[in-house]
């Protein structure tokens, strides 16, 4: 929210002769006549009105970033696993957007999803060998997303490439590493469609 910028001004009872306070004078009606004229002036002349301080409210960000990840069962990137997904992202040093796009490319960000077409399991979608290897509960989304995201860190510093990480994830290490090997440049021509798809959205490229 906005804040308004207040100028200090004078009152306006201060800008008025206060008026005898005999009864038998005219005083309380010239003293509202004055103060009528003296507002006149007063706009007329361009000042601001001095405003009360306005109750701050914190932004949506802040909001969020206070949510509990117990409070809701609910899926997709604006769900407290959309919010876990970011953080895992940010604790690993890896692109904040292109790990929540990956994750939900992986399973909709949904822990309950069914397992993929070679065994993986769960949020990340991560085969069990892997992360048996690697100590991840692959059935708990904390440890899933913050073992995927350090999975991606792992596969980035190794290529020094984020597609090349990204096809890691999706293809596997030596299935990227021969693409390289075999197409250079054009590296990701060489790896399967599905892996082409899965990097440009994770990037969010055209």
């Amino acid at each position: 929210m906005e804040e308004f910028d207040f100028i200090e001004q004078q009152s306006f009872e201060q800008r008025v002769e206060q008026p005898s306070s005999s009864s038998s004078s005219p005083g309380p009606i010239i003293g509202f006549v004055c103060l009528v004229v003296a507002a006149i002036i007063y706009f007329g002349g361009g000042h601001s009105v001095q405003l009360p301080d306005m109750p701050k409210v914190a932004s949506v960000a802040q909001q969020t970033s206070n949510t509990t990840y117990s409070n809701s069962n609910a899926t997709g990137k604006h769900s407290v696993y959309g919010r876990m997904a970011v953080d895992a992202a940010i604790a690993n040093g890896i692109p904040v957007d292109y790990f929540v796009n990956q994750m939900y490319q992986e399973s909709g960000l949904n822990p309950n999803v069914r397992n993929g077409t070679s065994g993986e399991i769960g949020i990340a979608q991560i085969l069990p060998s892997t992360a048996a290897g690697l100590g991840i509960n692959p059935y708990d989304p904390h440890s899933a997303l913050y073992g995927a995201a350090g999975i991606m860190s792992r596969h980035y510093k190794h290529f020094g490439d984020y597609a090349m990480a990204l096809s890691a994830y999706n293809a596997g290490s030596g299935a990227t590493q021969s693409a390289i090997n075999r197409c250079g440049q054009a590296w990701e021509s060489c790896v399967p469609v599905s892996t082409q798809s899965y990097i440009r959205i994770a990037m969010q490229r055209g």
